[in-house]
């Protein structure tokens, strides 16, 4: 096996290890240390306080925080800020190319794409959302256009957001679980999960609505995003029995899913949840998965066998999958979660380096 020297460059929404970064911030936590493991040189260019990572060099840069892209207009222009963290991120890529064979960035920022043909290194990327904004869209399909090997996308529905992309030959990586630390969970308590930023793209009234339609508890975990989004969604809610449990180490966080009996996962847009990870840690657990149709979890859930998908995008029908799910034999949905361990993970990266020439 070709052992590559690798510098990831994720996407620019604060330190590895705050949540901030949803998948994005997962996936580098999960695969550079795996793939150091492996033999390979792996360097990370992060927000100032970021989390350390074994056998990873981590470079710390400062800098303004970019717009949110789920929180920005389709034909909104391009922002470059002078003292950004994002252009800070490029910046120190560029000083440091020469040490490393490839530049992976993993964003669905204008700079990144648009700075692509001038390093030396090659630069490749993995698309971190669904199309978005069209000036992000533009640039990524003249890069496209001019090499589509050095593009990744997490899933094939994804993928099928841009017009200008195959998505049936693009490289999909999806996403990698550490089995050892979710480990499968024969018994669970008559208790729901929700795990998320908390922010209204993520729709955890939703799940708050099943949880008061069947009256269970629901455990919820993740970072707030909006406070005050936040905040209306437990005075709206007061009458539900919930455990908001904050950001958790994976550690913790595996106990409390695979003491679930149900995951749901409440976002109903495809560009909001590309992939998910949080759908493989809770298949990992034994936990079935409740979510709506249209996103990354279509091409990872196994209707009827691991969880359900919801076609209707209706909340009374999203009720009732759950009640359903509740008989899933959850040995079987472990299956399913094995099928994207960190090694299968770390294989299709590999295999995606090896055909990037």
């Amino acid at each position: 096996m070709t052992q590559y020297r690798i510098l990831f460059i994720p996407s620019p929404v604060g330190p590895l290890g705050s949540g901030q970064g949803g998948g994005v911030e997962t996936n580098i936590i999960n695969i550079a240390p795996y793939l150091a493991q492996q033999g390979h040189k792996i360097g990370v260019i992060a927000a100032k306080g970021s989390q350390a990572l074994a056998g990873v060099t981590i470079y710390e840069v400062e800098g303004a925080l970019p717009p949110y892209a789920l929180h920005t207009k389709r034909n909104a222009l391009p922002v470059v800020q002078a003292d950004g963290l994002l252009e800070h991120l490029w910046e120190k890529a560029a000083a440091i190319q020469q040490e490393y064979d490839l530049i992976v960035g993993i964003n669905y920022d204008w700079i990144a794409y648009f700075l692509t043909p001038f390093f030396t290194t090659p630069v490749v990327h993995i698309i971190s959302i669904s199309s978005l904004i069209d000036s992000v869209d533009q640039i990524i399909a003249k890069r496209y256009k001019e090499n589509p090997k050095r593009f990744a996308v997490n899933t094939k529905i994804q993928a099928e957001t841009y017009a200008f992309m195959n998505a049936e030959t693009i490289t999909k990586l999806y996403g990698g679980v550490n089995l050892s630390t979710f480990q499968f969970s024969k018994h669970a308590e008559h208790q729901l999960c929700w795990v998320g930023r908390i922010s209204p793209e993520k729709n955890i009234q939703d799940a708050l609505l099943t949880a008061r339609a069947l009256q269970l508890p629901i455990a919820i975990c993740g970072t707030i995003q909006d406070q005050e989004y936040w905040e209306k969604i437990q005075k709206e809610f007061s009458d539900v029995t919930y455990m908001y449990h904050g950001l958790l180490p994976q550690e913790k966080l595996a106990k409390i899913i695979g003491n679930s009996s149900v995951f749901l996962m409440t976002s109903k847009k495809p560009l909001v949840e590309a992939f998910g990870n949080v759908t493989i840690e809770s298949l990992a657990c034994g936990t079935p998965v409740v979510a709506y149709a249209g996103g990354g979890a279509d091409e990872i859930i196994e209707n009827g066998k691991s969880g359900y998908m919801v076609e209707s995008q209706q909340q009374t029908d999203f009720t009732q999958a759950v009640k359903d799910a509740f008989l899933l034999d959850r040995m079987k949905v472990r299956e399913r979660g094995e099928a994207f361990s960190l090694e299968q993970m770390a294989k299709r990266y590999v295999t995606w380096f090896d055909s990037i020439k």
